[in-house]
């Protein structure tokens, strides 16, 4: 009988893809983070102290990040963090003691004061007692408004503001909620774009898609709500395969869905997904 022979296959190496990720400090939560004696801790990181012992430990998973002395966790995913002059769009939740609350998708609700609104007519003069019980004339439980942040509390509570003309209630459009931070910072984030679809690109990561601006008025035509719909496909396709949401990125999808014949239902689907966004993402790695 013959002896058997065995062969021994080595596993192929280890994939290079994401060599040049392998210098990115990521971190989990739990596990504790290298320190200097006189590091200082920040956002997404929690200090103990065992004896003589200094342990910095990771509470939220992401990338470390130290400036001089001070180390702080990003982490990968996040609630949108406000800073003065954004522009946002909010859901009210509540009223009470003149002021609305409104989500914005950020850690703590922010706060609408009712003397940051415009009244009717834009007449200027202090609110009065009327303009309170008269509130729900304004915004009530459920409205989306967009607004511009004001301040910061010290409490950690953001104010808004819709004193100028282009703030204010939302209706007649379509909501669109993505990763925040997906919207850059610009200087302009009210869009018509070439569709003739208005959107509003809140840094909060809530965007707003309407068949026009809120003064035009009009009926709306099935054609344009169409448009409205692939826009909004559009939207969500590059927050699926995260890439920067902005006029020319949400054009670049538009245009490839029409043009690969795409149809409305389809959009969403991973692998069209995929090749309908291959011109925004070469588009966004160009810049």
């Amino acid at each position: 009988m013959s002896t058997p022979t065995f062969s021994i296959v080595r596993p192929p190496p280890p994939s290079t893809a994401s060599a040049p990720l392998s210098h990115i400090p990521i971190t989990i939560p739990g596990s504790t983070i290298p320190t200097e004696d006189l590091s200082v801790r920040a956002r997404g990181t929690l200090l103990s102290t065992t004896g003589s012992t200094r342990v910095l430990t990771a509470t939220v998973a992401g990338v470390i990040t130290r400036v001089n002395k001070l180390v702080m966790v990003r982490p990968l995913r996040a609630k949108y963090i406000p800073e003065t002059g954004d522009v946002v769009i909010g859901r009210v939740t509540d009223l009470a003691g003149r002021r609305w609350r409104l989500d914005v998708n950020a850690a703590r609700h922010a706060i609408l004061l009712l003397s940051a609104v415009n009244l009717p007519g834009g007449i200027q003069r202090r609110r009065t007692y009327q303009d309170e019980l008269n509130m729900r004339a304004f915004f009530t439980e459920g409205d989306l408004v967009s607004a511009e942040v004001q301040e910061q509390w010290d409490d950690g509570c953001v104010a808004l503001h819709t004193r100028s003309l282009r703030y204010g209630k939302l209706s007649g459009g379509t909501f669109v909620p993505v990763q925040p931070e997906l919207v850059k910072r610009a200087k302009k984030h009210f869009h018509r774009l070439d569709c003739g679809v208005h959107a509003i690109l809140g840094n909060n990561g809530y965007i707003f898609l309407a068949e026009r601006a809120e003064k035009e008025g009009g009926a709306t035509t099935p054609e344009m709500r169409k448009m409205v719909a692939r826009v909004r496909n559009a939207v969500l396709a590059l927050d699926t395969e995260f890439i920067a949401i902005g006029p020319d990125t949400i054009m670049s999808v538009y245009d490839a869905s029409i043009e690969e014949g795409v149809e409305l239902r389809d959009m969403t689907r991973p692998d069209i997904t995929a090749k309908i966004c291959e011109g925004a993402r070469s588009m966004r790695a160009a810049a």
